[in-house]
């Protein structure tokens, strides 16, 4: 009898284990189909940063580098045009800080909806043993007389563990956030990482596509790949305009008041930009803020 016993719980662990690992396939096709439009798109809006690292003068590997370690967009053009300018280390990535803030409470709500789904819950409802009262009836609590205590069974992991967790946090963006939290119910570690590996090679793969276009360009062709950094912004934050009179009045005054700060010659380029970018998430939480109220 225990033989058989011991047959039939390996049998159920074989056949679990053959369901996590088809579940996990399951997971990395949809996260790598979830992911292949933001691909496209990742890619083409990388080439430009490609483009304009070669006119810069910076050279294939760091080029490279800045898209593997950094992976972010509107803060890598930032980067770019503030070390062109000779702005410092430290005022570059303070500024590269400010403007990725919003990564903070992304990673926030993917934790949170990750945590709902970890081991934890999925072992809370096996915490309750059945009993049986004098009625016969069963009861949550205690066990049945003269019967053993039945073991309890674990709590099924959701495939990979902390350190995907930890992983997929470095992928985050605005895209792949939007697509994680919308469309799918539960999200686990394993679809999140595939979408965000997805969209990353895109990226990287544009980054490399635009600096070996940029080798082929003529000088002053790539001499004048300067303005692509500018109408990438202005083409980013013009629908947003037109949207909102709040948003242009913000705009204007970040650049009149980076512009004042320039000609004033108190700091440097990398701290006006900083200090432009600080009171104008001050000012937008003002007045978004009474937006939300009225």
């Amino acid at each position: 009898m225990k033989t058989k016993n011991r047959a039939g719980q390996e049998g159920e662990k074989t056949i679990r284990l053959v369901e996590l690992r088809e579940k996990n396939r399951q997971e990395v096709r949809e996260g790598i189909r979830r992911g292949l439009p933001v691909l496209i798109g990742y890619f083409s809006a990388s080439i430009p940063f490609g483009l304009l690292a070669k006119a810069g003068g910076i050279s294939l590997l760091d080029t490279f580098l800045f898209s593997v370690l950094v992976f972010a967009g509107a803060s890598q053009f930032m980067a770019l045009n503030l070390l062109q300018a000779g702005v410092a280390a430290g005022e570059i990535i303070l500024a590269t800080f400010l403007v990725n803030c919003r990564h903070l409470v992304m990673s926030t709500v993917l934790a949170a909806r990750l945590r709902e789904n970890g081991p934890e819950k999925a072992g809370e409802k096996a915490e309750n043993t059945r009993e049986v009262d004098r009625s016969g009836k069963t009861e949550p609590g205690r066990l049945e007389p003269g019967r053993p205590e039945p073991e309890r069974p674990r709590p099924e992991r959701p495939g990979p563990g902390k350190l995907l967790t930890f992983l997929a946090a470095f992928g985050v963006t605005d895209e792949t956030f939007a697509l994680a939290v919308t469309g799918k119910e539960r999200l686990t570690p394993l679809f999140l990482l595939s979408l965000e590996v997805t969209a990353y090679s895109g990226w990287l793969a544009g980054t490399i596509t635009g600096f070996l276009l940029g080798a082929a360009l003529p000088a002053e062709a790539r001499a004048g790949m300067g303005i692509a950094l500018y109408a990438m912004f202005a083409a980013i934050l013009t629908p947003e305009l037109k949207k909102s009179r709040s948003a242009l009045f913000l705009a204007a005054g970040a650049g009149i008041f980076h512009t004042l700060l320039g000609r004033l010659r108190l700091f440097s380029s990398g701290w006006n930009l900083i200090l432009a970018i600080v009171l104008t998430a001050v000012a937008g939480s003002y007045f978004y803020g009474e937006k939300k109220e009225e």
